[in-house]
Order: structure tokens, then C-alpha cells, then sequence
């Protein structure tokens, strides 16, 4: 008697591969059209996708926005370039350090950015999905980083160094991106001020000096 083989069962595509396809897809398609013109249709086609996938993977487009920003602050410059780089040891070059990596993640996605930040704005659908503690990963290390240089006394004791991060990151995100896409600001002034801004922070925040006294 001759045994029947089996019939093979399908060949799953494998699901890591096709996220992956989806996002690169959708990097193209929103970096060409925008997100409103971008269609999931033309995104899975790009991908050699089924469009149900992107719903399936991400709940529709605006979780494959978010999905792809996520994707590059994980692969990217703003985590884990800042993040692998030992903590200096001093104020003006930890920020320093946190700026320029900023700046590097910004200029790797600005075109992404762009489409992202008016979804933010204005579609409250986009804003529930994104990871906010993913977002601010860079700025929660800095501050990490600066309440340590605080225990060491390199900041005064009275300075808010959670607030300080903020206004750092704040700074950051209007210098690196706000200025280059509304006023096509200069890549070496961006730098500059970058830098400028560290030194200026470092000195506004760093322990009074004992005052010297010449004897009489």
C-alpha cells in the first residue's frame, strides 16, 4: 500500500518581512505625496502587498504613519545614537551631544516629519497611537543625564533640571527642523547656534563661584 503524502501547507509570507515591506512602502509614498494623497492601495502595490495588510498590521494608514516614525527612533539617530554614547562629564558637552544627535534624527527624517507633525496637530486618531514615552526617549536620558551631573554639583541645586530638558528638546525641534523647513535656515549656522545654545545653558546653570576677596 502506498502511503499519500500530505499536500504542503501554504507558504505564510513571513510577517516581519512584510512589516518591513509596508514601512519602507510607506516612507516612499508619504515622502512622495504627502499623507492625505498617499494611498494605502498604491502603498501595499509598492510593497507587492495585499492593502487588508496595512489594516491588519497597523489599523490603517495612520497607524503605518505612526508605526514608520516609531520605527526610525528606534533605528535611527534620536535614540540610539545619543543613547549608546557613554554620558560626558560635563553640561555644556551633554547637551551638546544631545542637540547634534537630534539634529543628525531630524535631518533623516525630515521629509517623514514634515507629514507627521500637522497629523499630530490636527487628527486626534494619530496622536492616541503614537508611543508619547518613545517620542520623548532622548529627552528622558538627557534629563537623566543632567540630574546626575546635578548630584555631582556641576548644576546648582535650585535649577529644575526636568524642566531644563524640555526646554532643551524644545529647542532642539525649533532649531533643527522649524528653522531649516519654514526659513531654509543654513546647515553650519544650525550648528552653530546649536553649540552656542550649550555653552549659554552650561554657563546659566553652572554653581556660583566663591567670590575672592583681596586682602586690604
Amino acid at each position: 500500500m502506498t502511503r499519500q503524502t500530505a499536500p504542503a501547507a501554504p507558504r505564510k509570507r513571513d510577517r516581519d518581512t512584510s512589516t518591513r515591506a509596508l514601512l519602507n512602502a510607506g516612507i516612499e509614498a508619504f515622502a512622495d505625496y504627502g499623507y492625505d494623497a498617499a494611498t494605502t492601495r498604491d502603498i501595499a502595490a509598492r510593497a507587492g502587498l495585499n492593502e487588508q495588510l496595512i489594516t491588519r498590521y497597523f489599523g490603517g494608514k495612520a497607524g503605518l504613519l505612526v508605526a514608520i516614525y516609531e520605527d526610525f527612533l528606534v533605528r535611527q539617530h534620536d535614540v540610539q545614537v545619543y543613547a549608546a554614547a557613554a554620558p560626558a562629564s560635563g553640561v555644556q558637552a551633554e547637551i551638546e551631544a544631545f542637540l547634534l544627535a537630534k539634529h543628525a534624527h531630524f535631518r533623516e527624517t525630515h521629509k517623514l516629519v514634515l507629514v507627521l507633525v500637522p497629523r499630530l496637530l490636527i487628527d486626534a486618531e494619530t496622536r492616541e497611537q503614537i508611543d508619547m514615552a518613545l517620542l520623548e526617549r532622548a529627552t528622558t536620558i538627557l534629563t537623566e543625564r543632567l540630574i546626575a551631573l546635578q548630584r555631582q554639583g556641576l548644576i546648582r541645586a535650585d535649577v529644575d533640571v526636568v524642566a531644563m530638558g524640555d526646554s532643551i528638546a524644545f529647542q532642539s525641534f525649533g532649531a533643527s527642523f522649524i528653522a531649516p523647513a519654514v526659513r531654509g535656515t543654513p546647515e553650519s549656522y544650525i550648528i552653530a547656534q546649536l553649540k552656542g545654545f550649550a555653552r549659554v545653558v552650561a554657563r546659566g546653570v553652572a554653581p556660583d563661584q566663591p567670590a575672592c576677596h583681596n586682602p586690604s
